[in-house]
C-alpha cells in the first residue's frame, strides 16, 4: 500500500510541476484547474489593488461569472467593511477589461454555514453474539490463553 501511495504522490507532484502536460489520462482536467487557479489569483490581485490597504489582504476573488463577481472575506468584520466598499469598487472595476461586465458584487465569509450533511441510516448493533458462537469458536483454538479469553467472553455474553 505504501508503494502505491508514494507512486501516486510522485505522479501528482509531476503533474503539478509540469502544469498537467505530459500525462495522457489526467492532463486536461488538471491543466484546466491550474489555469483557473492562476486566473483567480490574477483577478484577486487586481481587486486588491483597488481596495484600501487595510482591507485588501483579507479579500479574495471566489468567482467571476457573467455580470457577477463573488468575493470572499476572511471574517464577518472584513465582509461588512468590504460590503461598504462595493459601490466604489464596482465603478473602479468596470474600467478594467476583466471586470467590464460586472454589475453585481457578492461578498461571502468563511464563517457561512455549510449545508447539513446527509444522515446515514442507523444500523442496529447486536449487543450479544449469537448463542453458542463464541463457545464453538473457542473449541477450535489450540492456544490455551486465547481459548480461555474467548470462553470468558462467551460466559460474559451469556451473563453467567
Amino acid at each position: 500500500m505504501r508503494a502505491k501511495t508514494t507512486l501516486a504522490r510522485r505522479r501528482i507532484d509531476g503533474l503539478l510541476r509540469d502544469g498537467g502536460r505530459g500525462y495522457r489520462s489526467g492532463a486536461q482536467p488538471l491543466h484546466r484547474l491550474l489555469r483557473k487557479g492562476q486566473q483567480m489569483q490574477s483577478l484577486t490581485e487586481q481587486v486588491r489593488a483597488l481596495l484600501p490597504p487595510q482591507l485588501a489582504p483579507h479579500c479574495t476573488v471566489a468567482d467571476l461569472a457573467g455580470d457577477r463577481l463573488t468575493l470572499h472575506a476572511d471574517n464577518a468584520s472584513f465582509a461588512t467593511r468590504l460590503q461598504f466598499e462595493t459601490p466604489k469598487l464596482r465603478v473602479r472595476l468596470q474600467k478594467l477589461s476583466d471586470f467590464a461586465e460586472i454589475t453585481d458584487i457578492r461578498v461571502h465569509t468563511g464563517t457561512q454555514r455549510l449545508p447539513e450533511p446527509r444522515r446515514l441510516p442507523q444500523v442496529a448493533l447486536r449487543r450479544r453474539p449469537p448463542s453458542g458462537l463464541l463457545r464453538r469458536l473457542a473449541e477450535g483454538i489450540s492456544d490455551e490463553g486465547l481459548r480461555a479469553s474467548i470462553e470468558r467472553l462467551d460466559r460474559d455474553a451469556r451473563g453467567d
